[in-house]
């Protein structure tokens, strides 16, 4: 009888921490994802050939973080 109650009240114990723990208030509003833009080209040039526009830039690694406007 007194390893019933002492189990339910460990049960019921373990099932209000549960209960307090997975509904703790709300973290923030959602926000949207980032998107990875490639790096920005700083050194664009153009040359005007005969036939054709030559377009030259070098390569930068990296990527620039941003949150689309809403």
């Amino acid at each position: 009888m007194r390893r019933n109650r002492l189990l339910g009240a460990g049960l019921a114990a373990i099932l209000l921490l549960i209960l307090i723990f997975t509904g703790c208030g709300k973290k923030g509003d959602p926000l949207p994802p980032q998107v990875l833009l490639p790096a920005s080209i700083v050194d664009l040039s153009a040359a005007s050939l005969p036939e054709e526009v030559l377009l030259r830039w070098s390569l930068r690694r990296g990527v620039e973080r941003s949150r689309p406007d809403p």
